[in-house]
């Protein structure tokens, strides 16, 4: 967790940095469906979750963003003694490329990188148990940035797929784990 707090906080610095680079900085906030892939899929339902992000505009094609949100899954049924639950808190940092005119709707393609935080809890046959643990993973992201007002403000409709790495089960084979998100939020320059 001192990683994480430290890596974001080294690149807040860093995107406030070079104001002659910077144009813009954007907030935003959104909500997703999230739909569980490979092996977290065998476990886990579909969720929901959602993230706050930071963009700083670099240049006219290129914004950085840095974002931390939630995610929550239900577990599959498998049996009337076993329920659990899944949430994770990524913290990443990443890149946009954006497309398209520079005064009206925009698409962009991006990639993050960073940390996701597990806290799995389980309940078979009444005993309960949970267990925290901390990984690294990566997203290939798209999105559409629509303008809907005067002062700045942007819907933001994006899909990403993030994959998680050195992920293992009891006997310390490798898992396939990953997700895809689909989100529609709103984001307004500060």
């Amino acid at each position: 967790m001192k990683k994480t707090i430290l890596i974001l906080t080294v690149a807040t610095f860093a995107l406030n940095a070079a104001p002659a680079l910077a144009q813009t900085t954007w907030f935003g906030a959104q909500g997703s469906a999230v739909l569980p892939t490979g092996d977290l899929k065998d476990i886990t339902t579909s969720g929901g979750g959602g993230a706050f992000h930071l963009d700083q505009t670099l240049s006219k094609s290129f914004q950085a963003r840095i974002d931390a949100g939630w995610l929550q899954f239900s577990s599959r049924d498998m049996g009337e003694d076993f329920t659990s639950k899944v949430r994770v808190i990524p913290a990443r940092v990443g890149l946009n490329y954006l497309v398209g005119p520079f005064d009206g709707t925009r698409f962009y393609v991006g990639g993050m990188a960073g940390a996701y935080f597990r806290q799995a809890s389980t309940n078979i046959g009444g005993a309960e148990d949970s267990n925290e643990d901390t990984f690294f993973g990566a997203a290939a992201c798209a999105g559409l940035l629509i303008p809907v007002s005067a002062h700045g403000g942007m819907l933001e409709i994006n899909a990403s797929y993030d994959v998680w790495f050195d992920e293992k089960d009891a006997d310390d084979n490798d898992l396939n784990m990953g997700l895809v998100r689909l989100g529609v939020g709103y984001r307004f320059n500060i």
